[in-house]
């Protein structure tokens, strides 16, 4: 008689090898799989910074955007300028009304304050735009003139 360790073992079976095989090409998939999205995604974001430097360039060039940059060229922390109904007047496309919202020198926002913007004709010489903002804490005298004038340009 032979023992119960004697006995013959059967042969491996097919499902486990199979299952093996899945396993591998499931591991690689996923591998490929993940790599392939991330490279689309890293390629994509350096699109996309490119698309919104080129539209930033073009703003730029604009007269909206040449007067943006001239406001927050005028302001503590001219990266955080928020703009609000910034158009040219009706008299002269040169010269722009709006408001602007900052950050001051605690890095808080101090609410929107009135502005006039005066461009160069030449883009060129953009660093001789004159901007004029509204100031809590100048005189009264000074705030009447700048409600007076701001009156009479913006229209």
């Amino acid at each position: 008689m032979t023992s119960a360790d004697d006995s013959p073992k059967p042969p491996a079976s097919g499902y486990v090898k199979l299952a093996a095989v899945a396993l591998v090409f499931g591991a690689v998939g996923t591998f490929l799989g993940n790599w392939a999205w991330n490279a689309y995604a890293a390629q994509r974001v350096a699109h996309d910074k490119a698309e919104v430097e080129r539209l930033a360039a073009e703003e730029a060039k604009s007269p909206k955007g040449r007067q943006r940059a001239a406001v927050a060229r005028d302001l503590l922390d001219g990266s955080s300028a928020v703009f609000r109904d910034d158009k040219p007047t009706s008299h002269d496309p040169l010269i722009w009304c709006g408001y602007v919202n900052a950050k001051n020198r605690m890095g808080a926002m101090v609410g929107f304050k009135a502005y006039i913007v005066e461009l160069q004709k030449d883009p060129a010489r953009s660093d001789f735009d004159l901007v004029e903002i509204e100031d809590p804490s100048a005189k009264q005298w000074e705030k009447d003139s700048f409600a007076q004038r701001r009156l009479a340009i913006c229209r």
